[in-house]
Parts: structure tokens; sequence; C-alpha cells
């Protein structure tokens, strides 16, 4: 992998207030930036040297931001991964649509962490009235259900009881393919960020 050292463009999709502190810090250590978002006064923008007016599903818009970047990321895990994929005909993503395709459905993420034999709560999918039950006896209560995909920060997910709260958190949520996981009592949270030079 060849470096991108400062002076180069770094093209992110989205311009909310993560893309605006990567934005800051890139700028800061000599590299331009480039942003694709609707609203030309989005946090990101405000501080980038381009922006691109978009939606971040807008595949000529991300066209257009590809070719003038020498990188492309994204500011949230919701840019869709054809796009990434697109784009990656254009110029470097980072990362790449097959890893975005991981992160976005809950179930794709379980089944990778299984395959490395990692561990995590116990879970089982809920894709229909009639998985409820079958969910209910492999995952104990209490147990949180959530939507296999556009969850976040607590949306898209409900804590759980018992099977009738269940059932009331499936038909909530839509009945939108889902994920129940057993809760997890926390007692503090990591964020880790890994890097390569």
């Amino acid at each position: 992998m060849t470096a991108i050292h400062p002076g180069a463009t770094i093209g992110i999709i989205g311009g909310g207030q993560l893309a605006r502190m990567l934005a800051v810090e890139a700028r800061r250590m000599g590299y331009r930036v480039a942003v694709l978002d609707p609203d030309v006064n989005s946090p990101a923008s405000q501080v980038a040297d381009l922006h691109v007016t978009g939606r971040i599903d807008d595949l000529e818009a991300g066209r257009v931001l590809a070719a003038g970047s020498d990188v492309v990321t994204i500011d949230s895990e919701h840019v869709p991964a054809e796009l990434l994929q697109d784009l990656e005909n254009q110029t470097r993503v980072r990362p790449g649509a097959h890893v975005l395709r991981e992160v976005q459905d809950r179930l794709r993420q379980r089944r990778f962490l299984d395959a490395l034999a990692l561990p995590q709560p116990e879970y089982a999918v809920v894709s229909s009235d009639a998985d409820i039950e079958t969910a209910a006896s492999i995952v104990r209560f209490p147990a949180v259900l959530k939507t296999r995909s556009e969850g976040y920060d607590g949306k898209g997910q409900s804590r759980v009881e018992s099977i009738p709260e269940l059932r009331d958190a499936w038909n909530r949520l839509g009945q939108k393919p889902c994920v129940l996981e057993a809760f997890v009592p926390f007692e503090k949270e990591i964020s880790v960020i890994l890097a390569r030079g």
C-alpha cells in the first residue's frame, strides 16, 4: 500500500461532527479535505477545502468527490456499501466496501466474530413471528432486540425481559429483520482505534 503524504486530498462522505474532527486534524497535518454532504454549511464543510453537494448515497456526487481525492473515507457507517464499491474503481477507499458490509448488518457482524472464535453475547435471529419462541429459548432474558441494520446510539433496539415484551418490541421495530442479543451488564466501555503507518 502506498502512503498518502501531506498535500494529498482526503475525501469524506458525510459532513457531520466526526467528519469535522477528521478534517480539522487532517488540515493541521497538511492534508487537503473534500467533503460530500447535502448541506454546504455542515460542520465538516465549514472547514473543508472543497465541498461537493449531494446526499451520501448520490453516486454521481460520490464520483465527483473521488475524482478530486487521493483517498475517500466515511464519517458514518450509513453510507451505502455499493457506493464505496463503485468508488473503489476510481480511487483508494478506506474502509473498503467489504468492511462496510460487515458493520452495516448486526447478524453479519455476529457471524464474523463467531468465525474468529471471539467472545460475544448469546444471540439469535428474529426475522419472523415464528422466530420469537426459538430466539427466546436460545437467549436468556434480559435481552436486547436490535434491527439488523440502520440502528445506532440506541435507535433500532429495545431491551426486553420476557416473550410478551419481545413480541411487542418486534412489532414496535416494524417487524424488520432483527437479532436478539443477551443483555451485557457493562461496567465500562472502552473505545479502540487502530491505525497503521
